[in-house]
C-alpha cells in the first residue's frame, strides 16, 4: 500500500457548504526501509500545517499490506499525533486482467477497499490502535455486501481469521468511518446501518466521473449531498452525514469551516 499525509483541512466545502471527506492529500510512499522516520516526519509536518492523513490502498511494489512494518509506522504515529487517515483505492490488484469497460474502477477499487478492510481487522490494528481514526472511501467499496460472509468466514475459521484478533469484523465496525457515496439510497441505508449513523461521511470523488453528479447530466451536473438530501431521515441524522460526522473524524469543530 502507499500512502499520504495530508489531508486538506477538514477537506472542502463544496457546492451548497457541505463536508466531503476526501479533500486533498500528500502522499507517503511505504514501500522503503527509510519510511518508518520519513512517515512519522511527513505525518507530524502536515499535521502542524492543519493537515490529516490519507492512504492509498495499494504500493507500486505490489507485496504492500496494511500490516506491514512501514506501514504500521505511519499507523502508529497517526494515531500518536491525533492524525485522520483516509484509505482510497488505487493501483487496482488485478487491472492486467481487466482492460476493458473500465472495470479496474467499477470492480477492481471496491475489491481493494475491501481488502484493506479486512486486512486492518483480522490483523488487529483496529485493537491495536483504538484511537486511530480511519475513513474508507466509497462506503468502504465491497465490503458492506460481503460482510456476512466475513463474519462467517470469522465463525467457522478462527484459526485463519482470528489468529490476530480478538473482536468479530461486525463488532469492529464501528471502529471506523466510511463516506457516502454509494450512488443508491438501499446501499446508503445499508452502510448507515452496517457502520452506524456517527461513521458516514459525505463523499463527493468531486471532479471525477464517479462522483456525485446527476445521472441525467451523465457526469456534468455536480450533486454534493444530493443522495443524502433524497433520504428519508430526519434532519438531523442528514446533518451528520453532511458535516458533523467528517468533523468528528478529523476531530475539528465543524463551525472552523463556515469562517
Amino acid at each position: 500500500m502507499c500512502a499520504g499525509a495530508g489531508l486538506g483541512g477538514c477537506g472542502d466545502w463544496h457546492a451548497r457548504g457541505r463536508l466531503d471527506a476526501g479533500g486533498a492529500a500528500a502522499r507517503l510512499l511505504l514501500q522503503n526501509r527509510y519510511a518508518r522516520t520519513r512517515a512519522r516526519t511527513r505525518v507530524e509536518t502536515t499535521r502542524e500545517s492543519g493537515h490529516d492523513a490519507q492512504r492509498s490502498t495499494h504500493s507500486h511494489t505490489h507485496t504492500h499490506t496494511h500490516t506491514h512494518t512501514h506501514a504500521l509506522c505511519a499507523l502508529r504515529a497517526a494515531e500518536e499525533i491525533g492524525a485522520a487517515i483516509f484509505v482510497h483505492p488505487w493501483d487496482m490488484m488485478g487491472s492486467n486482467l481487466m482492460k476493458d469497460y473500465f472495470l479496474p474502477w467499477l470492480v477492481g477499487m471496491p475489491a481493494e477497499t475491501s481488502l484493506a478492510i479486512c486486512s486492518m481487522m483480522f490483523s488487529g490494528l483496529f485493537e491495536r490502535y483504538p484511537r486511530l481514526r480511519v475513513c474508507f472511501a466509497h462506503g468502504g467499496g465491497s465490503f458492506p455486501g460481503t460482510l456476512a460472509r466475513v463474519q462467517h468466514g470469522f465463525d467457522v475459521r478462527p484459526d485463519l481469521c482470528a489468529k490476530d484478533c480478538t473482536r468479530s469484523p461486525v463488532e469492529q465496525c464501528g471502529s471506523f468511518w466510511t463516506d457516502s457515496l454509494v450512488h443508491d439510497p438501499h446501499a446508503l441505508r445499508d452502510i448507515v446501518r452496517i457502520f452506524g449513523e456517527d461513521k458516514v461521511c459525505l463523499g463527493t470523488d468531486y471532479p471525477f466521473p464517479l462522483g456525485e453528479y446527476t445521472a441525467e447530466s451523465r457526469g456534468k451536473e455536480y450533486a454534493a449531498g444530493a443522495l443524502i438530501d433524497s433520504m428519508e431521515w430526519a434532519a438531523g441524522q442528514k446533518e451528520k452525514l453532511l458535516g458533523s460526522n467528517a468533523c468528528a473524524w478529523l476531530n475539528r469543530d465543524i463551525v472552523d469551516f463556515w469562517k
